[in-house]
């Protein structure tokens, strides 16, 4: 069994660094000092040409961003609390701001709640509708409208890219 799972592992290992070195291009190569402070300079102009404080962009939150700045390109944020204290609502609010405001492709990616429930929330959120109506689908004429111009929305931009390949099960 060692050798075999040795084989296995060591496979796993080659497909893994096929697969990184495939995403490298010329241009993500190591750069001297020289190029790095160039980048640097290069960006702290940038931010005084444009007078804002905040570097990345906008959570829709102005606290947060006091804070964080703004969502930084090249940084993978993750969203971490204690159970039921709103990750998601907040997550999601953070989503919905940056495709009404700055339209730029999301990649949203949930272990614990399937991709339909998430678009629920979205759809609450955005159409100001109560989450609940939304799951029952008790909705009254004006709450239809409302889910029709978030509907269209979403997916004139199609911008919003969810991954649920990987929900818990009861057991994890």
């Amino acid at each position: 069994k060692n050798a075999k799972s040795e084989i296995v592992l060591n496979l796993a290992e080659s497909k893994l660094l096929d697969i990184s070195q495939s995403f490298l291009s010329e241009s993500e190569t190591i750069n001297d000092t020289i190029k790095g402070l160039d980048k640097t300079i290069t960006k702290l102009e940038d931010v005084l040409v444009r007078g804002d404080d905040i570097t990345g962009l906008s959570t829709g939150f102005p606290s947060l961003d006091k804070q964080t700045l703004g969502l930084q390109p090249g940084e993978f944020t993750i969203i971490a609390a204690r159970p039921s204290m709103g990750k998601t609502c907040l997550s999601l609010n953070i989503c919905n701001h940056i495709l009404g405001n700055v339209e730029k492709p999301i990649l949203y990616m949930s272990i614990e709640m399937p991709e339909t429930q998430l678009y629920q929330r979205i759809m609450a959120a955005d159409g100001k509708v109560p989450f609940s109506n939304i799951r029952t689908a008790n909705l009254d004429d004006m709450q239809w409208a409302k889910l029709s111009n978030t509907l269209k929305r979403l997916k004139d931009t199609n911008l919003l890219y969810v991954d649920e390949s990987n929900p818990l099960t009861p057991m994890q």
